[in-house]
C-alpha cells in the first residue's frame, strides 16, 4: 500500500521517515524527494506536475485582487492566489504523495501503486493520533523524544506497507508505554 512514510517539521526537516518497500533502491523519503515534496507542499502553485493529460492548474486561475481584499490604498494589477496544496498529488519522480497537517506537523507517505488516497488519508490521521496519545502532546520536540517508542509503534501500525493496528487501546497491548 504505501512505501514510504515521513514526518516533516515545519521548517521541512525530516522528523521521522520509514521505507516500507521501494522497487527503485531509492525510498520517496530520501532527502532529496522529501524537500522536493515539501517545496511543493509548503509553496503550492495550483499545477500539479506530472499528471498527464490532466488540468494541471486544477481550476484556480488568476484571481484579481481589489484594493479592498488587500487593504492598502493601491491596488495590485493580477496576482495568483492559491489555496493550500491538496492532500494528494502526483510529483515527477513518479510517486503519488498524501499528507495531513497536524500542530505544524506534515504526515506524509509516498505509493508507487495506485492506493485509495481516502484510505491513506484515514491512515495518516490514525498515526497522528496514536502519536499524539503516546506522547502526551503532539509536537517536533516530543517526537525527536521519544523517536524510539514511535518507531516500534509504526512497526505495530504498519506492516510492510499495510496498515494493522490502528486503535491506541490495541496498541497498548504491544507497546508499552510510561
Amino acid at each position: 500500500m504505501i512505501t514510504n512514510f515521513f514526518v516533516l517539521s515545519p521548517r521541512g526537516d525530516t522528523v521521522i521517515a520509514k521505507t516500507y518497500r521501494s522497487k527503485s533502491g531509492v525510498g520517496a523519503h530520501e532527502r532529496s524527494h522529501t524537500e522536493a515534496f515539501f517545496r511543493k507542499v509548503k509553496f503550492w502553485d495550483g499545477v500539479a506536475p506530472g499528471t498527464p493529460g490532466m488540468d494541471t492548474t486544477l481550476g484556480l486561475g488568476s484571481l484579481k485582487i481589489s484594493s479592498a481584499d488587500t487593504g492598502e490604498g493601491e491596488s495590485k494589477e493580477s496576482a495568483k492566489r492559491f489555496g493550500d496544496a491538496p492532500p494528494v498529488f502526483v510529483m515527477p519522480d513518479g510517486y503519488s504523495y498524501m499528507h495531513v497537517k497536524r500542530n505544524g506537523l506534515i504526515f506524509g507517505c509516498a505509493t508507487e501503486n495506485n492506493v485509495s488516497p481516502v484510505v491513506v488519508i484515514e491512515l495518516l490521521s490514525k498515526i497522528a493520533k496514536v502519536f499524539k496519545d503516546y506522547c502526551g502532546t503532539l509536537s517536533e520536540e516530543s517526537i525527536r523524544k521519544n523517536f524510539i517508542l514511535l518507531y516500534e509503534l509504526l512497526d505495530e501500525l504498519l506492516d510492510y506497507g499495510y496498515p494493522q493496528v490502528t486503535q491506541t487501546e490495541n496498541l497498548k497491548a504491544f507497546v508499552y508505554n510510561e
